[in-house]
């Protein structure tokens, strides 16, 4: 999977989806906010990334060409539009000391308005790429993605001082019968409240879900809640 990774990406096979994420209170109107989702082209059929980032991140170079291409796509996209995109980076990609200058030459000063990076929870950052996040606080937002799936949620939260919280959608997609899982759900909620920090509900599949987080947020005054997953909108290549 990697060898086809590395030839797509010198061969043009590589592609960008956008997936709509919606405020809570928003849900009948047009998306302003996407997340970019990276797709192999494999002969016509787009595969998620989910089948080879794993092997992606354990090669720096790829995962660095990666976040390249993607952030090249996205960047061509806000300079054309006004709305909002999320980009997951890897660590390989944060932990380059030029990152936050590459940010800045391909967004200016779009980066602060329409830009979001994604920190994926299950990657050992680097003293070099936490010292990366440092400077890129002062660029953008960075929002700590699949929350509640790893071990060093809590630390990632002091440390990196990111600006939102995506819950791992196994929580969300559990919470209707889980009452852990729903728990889980509402303490991130507090926690985002209190930090002042978005949220972000992932893995929203069915207008079932969208009611029962529409019940939990009504607990949360002032909480900042956006939604993500089939029910809201399907990833689509051109946005």
């Amino acid at each position: 999977m990697l060898d086809k990774i590395k030839v797509a990406l010198q061969q043009g096979g590589m592609r960008v989806c956008y997936q709509p994420l919606k405020r809570i209170d928003e849900l009948d109107q047009e998306p302003h906010f996407f997340e970019a989702l990276v797709r192999l082209d494999a002969m016509g059929k787009l595969v998620s990334a989910g089948r080879f980032m794993t092997a992606v991140q354990g090669d720096p170079e790829t995962a660095i060409a990666l976040d390249d291409f993607v952030l090249r796509s996205v960047a061509a996209q806000v300079h054309r539009s006004s709305h909002r995109y999320a980009v997951n980076v890897t660590a390989a990609s944060l932990a380059q000391p030029d990152f936050d200058s590459k940010i800045r030459h391909l967004f200016g000063g779009k980066a602060r308005k329409q830009l979001v990076i994604e920190l994926m929870e299950d990657q050992q950052l680097s003293a070099a790429a936490i010292a990366t996040t440092q400077r890129m606080k002062k660029l953008t937002s960075l929002y700590l993605d699949d929350v509640g799936k790893g071990y060093n949620d809590a630390q990632a939260i002091v440390s990196l001082a990111v600006n939102g919280l995506k819950i791992d959608g196994s929580y969300v997609t559990g919470m209707i019968t889980s009452p852990p899982h729903r728990a889980i759900v509402e303490a991130i909620f507090v926690i985002c409240v209190a930090l002042r920090m978005t949220c972000i509900c992932e893995h929203v599949e069915s207008q079932a879900l969208i009611e029962a987080i529409k019940t939990m947020a009504k607990r949360h005054s002032f909480l900042d809640l956006y939604l993500q997953g089939y029910a809201i909108g399907r990833p689509e290549l051109h946005r």
